[in-house]
């Protein structure tokens, strides 16, 4: 288990934490100026994101397993009422895991927000630069991405806080 523990399961947690971070540097600056080239860039760092989490998912054990962390991170196929629903409501910070939260939240969910919410990269932009509405879509995106760094985070440091645990058990 320390081979699996040094050479799986730590690199690919903090592959997936400096992954996230770049995601959410990208949503931060497409919230602070969408554009094309933003909304590319951000996209490009999603799939980046799917691929790293591809590398964690199977460790769904300890804190991830705690903190519903498969379940807030990949559960598909997302559901976009719901989405769009919380976005109406300008929900801004992801709580704790409930079943009604199934489907909005995580890598589906920022998934249809930056290539599902609607046709073509000049009608995604128009929605998050609406003066109306434009907020809260930019609010959401920003709390989800959050929230995946908030979990990852706890998840990588409950890792490496228990390396003896994982290896003696």
């Amino acid at each position: 288990l320390d081979f699996t523990y040094e050479s799986i399961i730590i690199p690919a947690y903090s592959n997936l934490n400096n992954k996230i971070a770049t995601l959410q540097d990208a949503i931060t600056e497409f919230t602070t100026n969408p554009n094309d080239l933003n909304l590319t860039a951000m996209r490009e760092a999603w799939v980046s994101n799917y691929k790293a989490w591809q590398a964690v998912a199977m460790f769904n054990i300890r804190e991830a397993e705690a903190l519903q962390y498969a379940a807030k991170m990949n559960s598909y196929p997302c559901s976009e009422s719901m989405i769009n629903q919380n976005i109406d409501l300008g929900i801004n910070e992801i709580g704790d895991f409930t079943q009604s939260m199934l489907g909005t939240t995580g890598l589906p969910a920022i998934g249809y927000m930056i290539f599902g919410i609607s046709d073509g990269n000049a009608n995604i932009i128009s929605i998050y630069n609406d003066v109306n509405n434009g907020i809260k879509y930019k609010q959401y995106l920003v709390a989800l991405v959050q929230d995946m760094k908030t979990m990852t985070e706890n998840i990588l440091n409950d890792w490496l806080s228990n390396k003896s645990a994982f290896v003696n058990s």
